[in-house]
């Protein structure tokens, strides 16, 4: 797209930028999404202005879906090639990763052995937990079970389970109303850099925007639709506080109807990691003189997301390299089948889990029936694998164990 500009750079090339409009606009590769939105110039929102969003899809939009596509795919046989306890232990990562991003993007304080106690509350009802509800929602993301949203009333209640509890008092919802009453301006002392829907229309926006990315047409890429209803929600702008958060999460969601499971749960990390690119685009989008073209904004967030996916990649080629090496070396250690075993929970913690790479005895024990697996057994595993140099010691009271540091070091160069 070095040649393709934003149209607003035509009028300092002293062309006519309403010409080059119309003539993209009026082209065959003119996607149109029957979604109207007012620009943003020099800070003030021209509501007497309406321009229909609309994308270009150019031959360089096709050619990333596809690699976007392909590496899914990719991605999609490496999960295929874990064993049930690795593929857990990388969902669990990739999962915390994201919340994490999405808060820290927010400004809102988390830990990531936060949010693994969040993800094991799950597993108890009578468990409360500060991000209970941020887990609930995105372990779902990528679950056959996973039903699309239809309704604006649908969008309150994601923001009730995800964000509610974290926003303060003065952004709280007016009581008995779905959306906020009173107008949202985005942007810091300096300027603002956008204003959030007037609130009367905030709910036939919102459906709009939910039939435009559920209704099929054949004429507009599903993954496009995807990238292009996250602008329009974050355009919306529905609630006070918490519209980023909930618009990631639909934007995971919607992402997880098109791609692999780990595809969907990237695009926090990758916004986190390329802020600007992702504002800027918003921007760009929002500018008057662009006349409601989104093409850098797909452009862009498809670009952010095959990254991601890239180093996604390159994670799990690396993790199965030095796994497949420390089977082997295991293999020369002639153990017992329990401590094998046992060796195999501390190596899949230690690659393809969280930072947090220790297990206690409780860990390990919920991994064996219950006649397969004793203090006794336990200990003799722990003390032959630590004399093996194998696993380390790194905590007591409970004890702690974690894969040893330089044995996956080791592997790691040898690779």
């Amino acid at each position: 797209m070095l040649t393709y500009k934003e149209i607003k750079k035509y009028k300092y090339m002293r062309k006519n930028p309403e010409l080059e409009y119309n003539k993209r606009f009026g082209s065959s590769l003119a996607m149109k999404t029957g979604f109207y939105v007012s620009p943003m110039d020099k800070g003030i929102k021209r509501r007497s202005i309406e321009n229909e969003l609309w994308v270009n899809n150019l031959p360089e939009i096709t050619l990333l879906i596809n690699e976007i596509q392909k590496l899914s795919r990719k991605l999609a046989e490496h999960k295929a090639k874990l064993t049930e306890n690795q593929a857990n232990e990388f969902i669990e990562y990739l999962l915390i990763e994201e919340m994490q991003a999405t808060n820290e993007y927010e400004g809102v304080k988390s830990t990531r052995q936060e949010l693994k106690e969040a993800l094991e509350s799950l597993n108890n009802e009578n468990t409360s937990h500060r991000f209970k509800g941020l887990s609930l929602l995105y372990s779902r993301v990528g679950e056959p079970n996973s039903q699309r949203v239809t309704k604006p009333a649908e969008i309150r209640e994601i923001y009730d389970e995800l964000v509610a509890n974290e926003v303060a008092e003065s952004a709280q919802l007016e009581p008995g109303s779905l959306f906020r009453k009173e107008k949202v301006l985005i942007g810091d002392q300096f300027s603002t850099v956008h204003i959030g829907e007037e609130p009367e229309r905030i709910e036939a926006q919102l459906q709009a925007m939910l039939d435009f990315l559920n209704i099929k047409d054949d004429r507009f890429p599903s993954i496009i639709k995807v990238i292009v209803s996250h602008y329009m929600f974050e355009y919306i702008h529905p609630f006070y506080d918490g519209n980023g958060r909930v618009g990631r999460y639909l934007l995971a969601m919607y992402l997880s109807f098109e791609l692999d499971k780990y595809s969907s749960l990237l695009m926090s990390s990758g916004v986190v990691s390329n802020r600007r690119t992702y504002e800027k685009a918003f921007v760009t989008t929002s500018d008057q003189d662009n006349y409601g073209e989104a093409t850098f904004f797909v452009k862009d967030l498809l670009e952010l997301l095959y990254e991601a996916q890239q180093k996604i990649d390159y994670l799990l080629e690396t993790k199965s390299a030095i796994s497949s090496k420390a089977q082997a070396a295991v293999t020369e250690k002639n153990l017992n089948p329990f401590t094998h075993e046992v060796f195999d929970l501390y190596l899949d913690h230690g690659l393809y889990g969280t930072e947090y790479k220790s297990l206690t005895r409780k860990d390990i024990r919920q991994h064996f029936p219950e006649n397969e697996w004793s203090q006794y057994k336990q200990r003799n595993a722990e003390n032959e694998l630590e004399a093996l140099g194998l696993i380390e010691k790194v905590g007591e009271k409970p004890a702690k164990f974690q894969i040893y540091s330089e044995f996956l070091k080791d592997l790691a160069e040898s690779i």
